[in-house]
């Protein structure tokens, strides 16, 4: 703690213009801040030993994510993945190795029986963990840089057949069979058109811009229809709500 003291006055010392109280509080920040660091001076370097540094580089690393533009979904699911990751080895991250990335894989695996869609996903998420980890200097090189892609067996899915169509069609209401026919008629994800907002369809052409993975834009157009339903529900509505559909409860087995 001397050092940290010794520092922290050094600071203070050259900062020119601040009233006493904005350097008190200062003070006090940089005590709260730097507690739970060991500070060692080495001829005129100095070495910040982080008591706690996986969980920090693992914030700094969601920091960085957040700042790229990723999505609290995308951001949630990262945290996940890589703090279950760590906290199952007693080492730093400097320490992982290849092999202890392959283990945890394999045990998570064979505990959990996940798919390998899920198994891929986490080995992404690692993956870009510890390449940002690379970049940033915090470990010399990442463990997952020869770690192949993990095969997946993928399935065609079938398409609703035009019974089934009608079958949901006509068990919709309002706001359903409105949601039905735009994804029908403009091929767009559940999770671009929850997204859009009244202001944002232009009923004279029937279009609207999409942002959809990686926040690209796109512009998609939709039948009349879709249209008609549109209209049909955002008439029947009474809120004052700018959101164009609600898809919270939204799920296209109800409408079987």
């Amino acid at each position: 703690m001397e050092n940290i003291e010794i520092i922290i006055n050094n600071v203070l010392n050259n900062i020119k213009g601040l009233s006493s109280e904005h350097i008190y509080n200062l003070k006090i920040g940089l005590q709260s801040e730097l507690y739970n660091y060991d500070i060692k001076i080495k001829e005129t370097e100095l070495t910040i030993i982080n008591n706690n540094s996986n969980d920090k580089i693992l914030k700094q690393f969601i920091i960085s994510k957040r700042i790229e533009g990723c999505k609290d979904t995308s951001l949630k699911r990262y945290y996940s993945d890589i703090n279950k990751f760590l906290l199952n080895f007693d080492k730093s991250i400097k320490e992982i190795s290849s092999n202890d990335i392959k283990f945890y894989l394999a045990n998570y695996q064979l505990k959990r029986e996940v798919s390998k869609v899920t198994l891929q996903n986490t080995l992404m998420s690692l993956s870009s963990f510890f390449n940002w980890s690379e970049d940033n200097n915090y470990i010399l090189k990442s463990p997952c840089r020869k770690l192949k892609s993990i095969k997946q067996d993928f399935k065609i899915k079938p398409n609703f057949t035009d019974e089934e169509i009608e079958k949901i069609r006509n068990n919709c209401n309002v706001r359903n069979r409105a949601i039905i026919e735009f994804l029908l008629s403009s091929g767009c994800r559940v999770g671009e058109i929850s997204l859009l907002n009244k202001e944002d369809i232009n009923f004279n052409n029937n279009s609207c811009v999409v942002c959809g993975k990686g926040h690209k834009e796109r512009t998609i157009f939709f039948s009349n229809v879709t249209k008609y339903y549109l209209k049909k529900y955002l008439n029947s509505r009474k809120d004052n709500q700018n959101g164009l559909l609600c898809l919270k409860d939204f799920h296209i087995i109800s409408c079987l």
